[in-house]
């Protein structure tokens, strides 16, 4: 069952997964930006993953919800 309250607080609106993706990026934008050549080279705890894979992998996400929300993009 999905519920678009908060069951704490019957009142209170859940955020909506745009919203939740929203917050999502905005958190992570600074970070990423301070990232050079070999931060983004570092392992990370997936192996065989490193950080510069990480930030695609969490790219193609947000870019395959967008596209639920929005259709997909046209390329020119």
């Amino acid at each position: 069952m999905i519920t678009t309250s908060h069951p704490g607080e019957p009142g209170r609106k859940l955020p909506t997964v745009d919203q939740l993706d929203a917050a999502a990026l905005a958190l992570i934008s600074f970070d990423v930006a301070m990232l050079d050549a070999n931060d983004l080279a570092r392992h990370t705890p997936c192996v065989g993953w490193d950080v510069a894979d990480l930030i695609q992998h969490m790219n193609d996400q947000h870019e395959a919800h967008t596209a639920g929300l929005l259709g997909p993009a046209e390329l020119s």
